[in-house]
């Protein structure tokens, strides 16, 4: 869904979003997160790779989503 052929403004608002005190967004309903700062950006073949040093993490009770072989479960 996010990472479709979707425009940037459709993306964003199909979920709820907040803003982190870095002004990055964030997915509301994530159950953790990282927010970075963008050290170095290195062109490796055909990719960017994205170093970052992370100010601020957070986790919550909520379970995480599981994608596996194609389907999407629960951890037990």
């Amino acid at each position: 869904d996010f990472a479709g052929g979707l425009p940037p403004e459709e993306r964003f608002a199909r979920h709820a979003w907040t803003r982190l005190s870095s002004g990055n967004p964030a997915l509301a309903a994530s159950s953790a997160g990282f927010d970075c700062v963008v050290t170095e950006l290195s062109q490796v073949g055909s990719h960017l790779v994205v170093l970052g040093r992370v100010e601020h993490c957070w986790y919550s009770d909520q379970q995480p989503l599981l994608y596996s072989n194609g389907r999407y479960g629960r951890f037990v």
